[in-house]
């Protein structure tokens, strides 16, 4: 079945080169990405005007908006929008090191010789507030954003950051998106570069911001894995389960949420997720070739975030990359 695809992205960074610079919607900076009917809005850095300026996700990589035949799976959920609110994002919205659910915190958090600095992957070298455990969701000074690159042609963009802080905090991030419109596919691949004196123990989820119009319910949508050993955890009462999938069994009033972690017990799960609508028609396929360490699933009135969680250790000098895609429609 062939979808009709529209999509927005929008990503944060320092350009480098000459006449990537247009005004985007609301005053953003962005590019456009193009392959055979997928047209691709990438928002670029601004330090007063980018669209998202928070210090919990990568700045580089969200998805403003992505219709398939008719139905919005990308877009605004937060209104209005506050470009410093942690998580007034759309689309994929990766974050490194969250710091909860058994992933580490950011390097140098607890680490007292960095003077309160420590690095969030994406964005730059923050401070910290308090000699306290580390808090996602928390607003913290940006001290050093260190230096974007953007390299653009045609269906692909690279955006490649570099900091240089300390010998504790320093590293080179590369990550190049591109799209399909053969195989209406989004491709990600990413690489981070240990420049430091000092191991890195990492991590890296996407949020993965699905939008659900508030129809729970009566859509149906429902996450599926291609495993079902393991073992579902929640404190919330919406979901429902059978075998490998996944669903909200309730409409959800405004302001309540919910939250299941996907314990896999050490089972070497592939890495891959499906999420399709009350019919059974596919709206999204997932892949990544990274281990899978972990699997979240957040759900609110108007979202539904399946979050796959990659965790890995860089030695000084050394790389780690792995590569994900969405491909959407049957």
């Amino acid at each position: 079945m062939h979808f009709l695809v529209r999509v927005w992205f929008a990503v944060l960074s320092v350009v480098s080169g000459v006449g990537l610079l247009v005004a985007g919607e609301a005053g953003y900076p962005h590019v456009w990405l193009r392959s055979n009917g997928m047209e691709v809005c990438i928002y670029l850095p601004d330090a007063e005007k980018g669209f998202y300026r928070g210090t919990r996700f990568d700045w580089g990589g969200h998805i403003k908006e992505l219709t398939i035949d008719g139905y919005q799976l990308f877009g605004p959920w937060r209104s209005p929008h506050d470009p410093e609110s942690h998580d007034h994002v759309s689309g994929i919205g990766g974050e490194f090191s969250m710091g909860k659910f058994g992933q580490p915190s950011p390097p140098g958090y607890d680490e007292t010789k960095n003077a309160g600095a420590f690095l969030k992957m994406g964005i730059g070298v923050l401070r910290q507030q308090e000699r306290e455990p580390y808090l996602f969701l928390e607003k913290y000074e940006i001290i050093d954003t260190g230096r974007w690159e953007i390299l653009h042609s045609g269906d692909a963009l690279t955006l490649r950051h570099a900091i240089n802080h300390s010998s504790e905090l320093a590293y080179e991030y590369e990550k190049t998106i591109r799209v399909d419109g053969n195989r209406s596919a989004i491709i990600l691949e990413r690489s981070i570069r240990n420049a430091s004196e000092i191991p890195y123990s990492l991590s890296h989820y996407s949020h993965n911001f699905f939008l659900s119009d508030n129809r729970f319910a009566n859509m149906g949508l429902a996450l599926t894995l291609p495993f079902d050993a393991f073992k579902l955890e929640s404190k919330h009462d919406v979901f429902g389960r059978e075998g490998g999938r996944v669903w909200v069994d309730e409409n959800l009033i405004p302001n309540r949420t919910g939250f299941a972690r996907f314990l896999l017990n050490g089972i070497a799960a592939i890495h891959a997720f499906e999420i399709a609508d009350a019919s059974g028609r596919k709206l999204v396929y997932y892949d990544s070739d990274a281990p899978l360490n972990g699997m979240n699933l957040w759900v609110a009135p108007n979202v539904f975030c399946p979050e796959p969680v990659v965790i890995f250790t860089v030695q000084p000098g050394e790389s780690y990359s792995w590569r994900c895609e969405y491909s959407f429609g049957d």
